[in-house]
C-alpha cells in the first residue's frame, strides 16, 4: 500500500481501495463531496476516516464543519484513474518444412498488471458449440513467451477442418478476468490416404533432388579424371593447378553435404510411409538398410576429402596420387550406389502407388454400389457425376503411374484393364443419363454393374501384382545363379592366365596374345558387373559391400592390364592376384545372397514388399496373437469355404467342374531345404473348365475365390511369424511351401477337388506341428500379448528447436516488479521489441 500525506491528488489503478484519514481540531463533521453525492467520514475523537473503491476519475472536495461553522473549509482534489487494459497477444506461425500436418507457433503475451491463464481453443469449422480447450503453461507475470506445435497430442478426426485460436487472460478480477484472442487459424487433418499421397509427393521431390546430385557427381568425376591426369603428367603442381584442386575439393564437399541431406530426407519419408506395415514390408526394410549404408559411405568420403584438403598444402606427389585414386574409386562406387538407391526407391513407390490405386478403385466400386442401393431421394445425378469424376481421376492417376513406370530402367508389369475401364465409363454414363430422365430404377442397375466391375478390377489388379512379384523374385534368383557361375569361371580363367604370365617373358611373341586374353577377361568381368548392377536396380538385398567388392575387382583388373602393358610384370601379376582374391570374396558374398533370396522366396513366397494388408484386421501388426490352434481353426474354415464354392460352381450355369488334372512331370533336385526347385509339368495345367463356373455368375465366384486366396495368404504369413518366434522354421518350412502351392493353385485352377484335398491335408500337417510344438514345451497358446507398436509419429521438436524456426531467444522468467505506471509502460515496450 502507498501512503500520500498532505495531498488528496493522485493517479491510481482502476479498482484501488482508497482510504482518507483526516486529523482535525474543533471539528464535528468531515465530508467528501463529489458532483452529486456527499460521503460522511467516520469520526473517532478528532480523527476522521473514509474508505472507498475508485473505478473512474474522481473530482472531489473535502469539507469540515462544527456547530458554529458549516462547511467552513473546502479543499478540492482529483484522483486520476488508470484503466486496466486488455491483455495483449502476438502470435507468429510457421509451417514445418517436411510435414504439412505440423505448424509451429511462437507467441508473446503481456498485460499491464499480470497474466493468469493461457489456452488453446479449437472446434470443427462452423461449429463453435463443440469447442474444446487445451490449457498451456504460463508464467503469471506481466510478460511471457510460449511455443506450441499444432496439433501436438490433440485428438482430431481425420478429414475434418478445425478452426483454432490462442486466448490469454489477465488478473482483473473486477471485470471477471478480461481476455484477448489471437487470430483465427484453420487446419484440416488429412485422411490416411491423403497422408500417403503427400508422403509420395515428398518422396518424389527428394528423388528429383538426388537425380540432380547424381548428374553433379558425374560432372565431378570428369573433373577428377582431369586432375589425376594432370598430376601424373607434371612433376610439380603450379599455383593454378593447386587452385583447381582446391576448388574441386570445395565443390565435392558441397556435393557430399547435399547428398547427405537428400539421403536423410529420403530415409525419413520412408520411415513415415505406412509405418503400420513395417513387419511385412521386407523391400522397405532392405531399402532402409541400403540408405544406412549410403550414409556411412558419405561419412567415409568426407574423411577422405579432409585428408586431401590437408595434403594440398604440402603437396607430396605419391601420396596425392594415392588419395586421388582412392577418391576416384569411392566416387565411382558412390555413383553406382546412388543410381541404385534412386532406382530402388522409384521402384518401391511405383509399387506402392499401384497397390494404392488397386485399393482406390475397389473402394470406389463400393461407393458406386452403395449409391445404386440408396433410396431414390438420395440417388441423385449430382452424386453420380461426383463418382464419375472420381473414376476419371483414377484413370489419370493410372496414366501417370504408367508414365512413371516407363521411366524406370527396368519397368514393371503394371496391370490395367482398359476394356473394364471402358465398360465402367459406359455404365456410369448410362446411369447419369437415366438419372437425368428420373429413371431411378434403371440407373440403379447401371450403377451396380459399374460398381461390381470396379471392385473386380481392384481385386484382379492386386492378384496380378502379387503373382508378378512372385515371378520377379524367381527370375532374380535364376539371374543371380547365372552371374555366380560366370564369376567362378572368370576366377579360374584369371588364375590360369596369371600362372601363364609367371612363366612368360616380356619379349616373348605370345606375350601380346596373353595381354589380349587379359583384356578379354576384363570385358567378361565388365559383363558380370553390368549384370549384377542391373539386378541391384530391382533387388534391394544387394548391399553396398558387394558394390565395393565389384569396384575393387574392376580396379585391380585395370591395374593389372596397365602394369603388364608397361612391362611391370611383377606388379601386374600382383594386381592379378588381388583380382582373383577379390573375385573369390565376391563369390562368397553372392553365394550368401543367393541363399538368402532362396530362403525369402520359400518363406514369404511373394518376395519383396507384398501387399499392404490395410483394413484387413488380422493382417496388421506383428501377428503375435495367432497361435497354432488359431491357424488350424482358420485353415479348417477356409476348407469349408472351398467346399461351398465348389458346390455353387456345380449349380451355376454351365455346371462344369472339369477338373482336368494333368499330372505333369514336376521334377527338382531339392532335398527339402530349398536349393532345388521343381518345375511343374508343362502338361499339368487343367483344361479350360478347371472348376470355374460358366459366364453367368463368374464375377461372384471370382470375388469369393479372391477372398479365399487372400485369407490363405494371410494365414501363411501368420504361420511364418509363429514359426520364426517358436524356432520351428525347419519343421514348418515344408508347410509354408505347401501353403504357397495352394495359393498358386487357387490362382491357376480356381475351385477344384485337388486344391480342396491339398487344403485338407494341410490341416492334418498343422495338427502334427502343433503336437510337436507342445512336446517341445514351447506351447504358448492363448498367451496374451500387448501390441507394442505405436504408429503415431512422435518425432516433435523441443521448444528450443521450435524457437530456432523463428530466430528468437528465450525470455527469462521474472517476477512482476512494483513499478510506477510510466515505468511499467517502458518495460512492456522493451519486451515487445522484435529486435531483442
Amino acid at each position: 500500500d502507498e501512503v500520500l500525506k498532505s495531498t488528496g491528488n493522485a493517479t491510481i489503478p482502476e479498482g484501488t481501495q482508497v482510504q482518507w484519514q483526516v486529523a482535525t481540531k474543533n471539528t464535528t463533521e468531515v465530508q467528501l463531496k463529489t458532483k452529486d453525492t456527499a460521503y460522511v467520514f467516520t469520526a473517532k475523537d478528532q480523527n476522521f476516516s473514509l474508505s472507498k473503491g475508485i473505478y473512474n476519475k474522481l473530482d472531489y472536495a473535502i469539507t469540515t464543519s462544527n456547530t458554529n461553522l458549516k462547511e467552513y473549509e473546502n479543499l478540492s482534489f482529483t484522483l486520476g484513474v488508470i484503466k486496466d487494459e486488455f491483455p495483449e497477444i502476438d502470435v507468429q506461425s510457421k509451417q514445418d518444412s517436411t510435414d504439412s500436418q505440423r505448424v509451429y507457433f511462437l507467441g508473446r503475451v503481456s498485460d499491464d498488471y499480470g497474466l493468469t491463464k493461457l489456452r488453446l481453443v479449437f472446434y470443427p469449422e462452423g461449429d463453435e458449440n463443440k469447442k474444446q480447450v487445451e490449457p498451456l503453461p504460463l508464467n503469471k507475470t506481466n510478460f511471457d513467451q510460449f511455443v506450441f506445435s499444432f496439433p501436438g497430442n490433440l485428438q482430431l478426426t481425420d478429414g475434418v477442418v478445425y478452426e483454432y485460436y490462442f486466448e490469454v487472460f489477465d488478473n482483473d478480477a473486477i471485470h471477471k478476468y478480461k481476455s484477448s484472442k489471437s487470430g483465427l487459424y484453420s487446419f484440416r487433418k488429412l485422411t490416411q490416404d491423403e497422408k500417403e499421397n503427400e508422403q509420395l509427393q515428398h518422396q518424389e521431390n527428394s528423388i528429383k533432388g538426388l537425380d540432380k546430385s547424381l548428374e553433379n557427381l558425374k560432372e565431378q568425376d570428369k573433373t577428377l579424371e582431369e586432375l589425376s591426369k594432370m598430376q601424373k603428367e607434371k612433376n610439380e603442381l603450379n599455383w593454378n593447378d593447386k587452385k583447381k584442386l582446391e576448388n574441386f575439393i570445395k565443390r565435392q564437399k558441397q556435393q557430399e553435404e547435399m547428398m547427405k541431406n537428400f539421403s536423410k530426407e529420403l530415409k525419413e519419408n520412408l520411415e513415415n510411409f505406412q509405418p503400420e506395415n513395417e513387419e511385412n514390408d521386407t523391400f522397405k526394410e532392405q531399402l532402409k538398410d541400403r540408405l544406412d549404408e549410403n550414409e556411412e559411405q558419405l561419412k567415409e568420403n568426407e574423411k577422405l576429402l579432409e585428408e586431401l584438403e590437408k595434403l594440398q598444402e604440402k603437396i607430396q606427389k605419391e601420396e596425392l596420387t594415392e588419395k586421388l585414386e582412392q577418391l576416384s574409386k569411392q566416387n565411382k562406387n558412390q555413383e553406382k550406389n546412388l543410381e541404385k538407391l534412386l532406382e530402388l526407391t522409384k521402384r518401391y513407390y511405383v509399387t506402392k502407388k499401384a497397390e494404392k490405386l488397386a485399393e482406390e478403385i475397389f473402394k470406389l466400386g463400393e461407393e458406386q454400389e452403395k449409391l445404386g442401393d440408396a433410396p431414390d431421394e438420395e440417388n441423385t445425378k449430382e452424386k453420380q457425376e461426383a463418382l464419375n469424376k472420381k473414376f476419371e481421376e483414377y484413370q489419370q492417376e493410372m496414366k501417370d503411374l504408367k508414365k512413371e513406370n516407363e521411366g524406370l530402367k527396368e519397368p514393371m508389369d503394371i496391370p490395367q484393364d482398359k476394356s473394364g475401364e471402358q465398360e465402367v465409363e459406359e455404365e456410369q454414363q448410362k446411369a447419369t443419363d437415366k438419372l437425368q430422365q428420373q429413371n431411378k430404377s434403371g440407373a440403379s442397375q447401371n450403377q451396380k454393374k459399374a460398381g461390381k466391375k470396379m471392385k473386380q478390377m481392384g481385386k484382379q489388379m492386386q492378384m496380378q501384382m502379387q503373382a508378378g512379384q512372385m515371378d520377379s523374385i524367381e527370375e532374380d534368383v535364376e539371374m543371380l545363379r547365372q552371374i555366380l557361375d560366370n564369376l567362378v569361371v572368370f576366377s579360374f580363367e584369371q588364375e590360369n592366365l596369371m600362372e601363364e604370365f609367371k612363366k612368360t617373358e616380356y619379349g616373348n611373341p605370345i606375350f601380346g596374345k596373353k595381354l589380349n586374353l587379359q583384356n578379354d577377361l576384363r570385358l567378361n568381368f565388365q559383363h558380370i558387373d553390368d549384370s549384377l548392377f542391373t539386378l541391384s536396380l530391382r533387388q534391394p538385398m544387394i548391399s553396398n559391400t558387394i558394390n565395393e567388392s565389384l569396384t575393387e575387382v574392376q580396379y585391380n583388373i585395370d591395374k593389372s592390364l596397365e602394369r603388364l602393358a608397361e612391362n611391370q610384370i611383377r606388379h601386374g601379376i600382383s594386381s592379378q592376384q588381388y583380382t582373383i582374391t577379390g573375385a573369390n570374396e565376391l563369390a562368397v558374398l553372392l553365394s550368401e545372397l543367393l541363399n538368402n533370396m532362396q530362403n525369402q522366396m520359400q518363406m514369404s513366397g511373394s518376395g519383396s514388399g507384398s501387399g499392404k494388408g490395410k483394413g484387413k484386421g488380422e493382417g496388421n501388426g506383428e501377428g503375435q496373437g495367432f497361435q497354432l490352434p488359431d491357424i488350424i481353426e482358420k485353415q479348417e474354415s477356409l476348407s469349408e469355404k472351398m467346399k461351398d464354392g465348389m458346390q455353387k460352381g456345380k449349380q451355376g450355369k454351365g455346371g462344369k467342374e472339369g477338373e482336368g488334372e494333368g499330372e505333369g512331370e514336376g521334377q527338382g533336385d531339392g532335398d527339402g531345404s530349398g536349393d532345388g526347385k521343381g518345375n511343374s509339368g508343362e502338361n499339368g495345367r487343367d483344361g479350360d473348365s478347371d472348376g470355374r463356373e460358366g459366364d453367368g455368375d463368374s464375377e461372384d465366384m471370382n470375388g469369393k475365390l479372391y477372398e479365399i486366396y487372400k485369407e490363405q495368404q494371410q494365414l501363411r504369413q501368420q504361420l511364418q511369424d509363429r514359426l520364426s518366434k517358436e524356432g520351428l522354421q525347419g519343421k514348418g518350412g515344408d508347410l509354408l511351401r505347401k501353403m504357397e502351392d495352394i495359393e498358386k493353385q487357387l490362382l491357376d485352377k480356381g475351385f477344384n477337388q485337388r486344391t480342396l484335398q491339398k487344403m485338407l491335408n494341410l490341416k492334418y500337417e498343422l495338427l502334427k506341428l502343433d503336437k510337436a510344438d507342445f512336446e517341445q514345451g514351447q506351447e504358448t497358446r492363448r498367451e496374451s500379448r500387448t501390441n507394442r507398436n505405436s504408429y503415431e509419429n512422435t518425432l516433435r521438436l523441443t521448444p528450443e528447436e521450435v524457437k530456432k524456426y523463428f530466430n528468437t531467444t528465450e525470455i527469462l522468467n521474472r517476477e512482476a516488479l512494483p513499478l510506477r505506471p510510466e515505468y511499467k509502460i517502458k518495460v512492456q515496450t522493451y519486451f515487445k521489441n522484435k529486435d531483442d
